[in-house]
C-alpha cells in the first residue's frame, strides 16, 4: 500500500491524473447534493405557502427548522463579519 502511495506522489502524471478524477467526483457529488437542498427548500416553501393559504397553523417541527436556518445564517453572518475584520487588519 505505501509502494502505490509513493509511486502516485512521485510520478507527476500520474497524482495530476488522480486529482484531475478526485475533483471531478467531488464537484459531481456537490453538484448533486445543491440540486437536492434546493429541491428542498422549494418543496418546504410551497408547504408553507399552502398552508398559508389555507389559513392553517404551520406545524412546529416546520418552525423549528426556520428558526435553527435563521441562527445559522446569524452565525454566518458573524463569521463572514469576524474574517472580513481579520482581513481589514492583515491589509493595514
Amino acid at each position: 500500500m505505501e509502494k502505490i502511495v509513493h509511486e502516485l506522489l512521485t510520478d507527476k502524471t500520474v497524482l495530476i491524473f488522480v486529482l484531475l478524477v478526485l475533483s471531478l467526483i467531488i464537484y459531481f457529488v456537490l453538484k448533486r447534493l445543491v440540486k437536492l437542498i434546493i429541491l428542498a427548500i422549494i418543496m418546504i416553501a410551497l408547504f408553507i405557502g399552502y398552508m398559508y393559504y389555507r389559513g392553517e397553523k404551520i406545524p412546529q417541527p416546520v418552525m423549528q427548522i426556520i428558526e435553527e436556518g435563521k441562527k445559522t445564517k446569524d452565525s454566518i453572518n458573524r463569521i463572514g463579519d469576524a474574517v472580513e475584520i481579520l482581513n481589514t487588519k492583515d491589509s493595514k
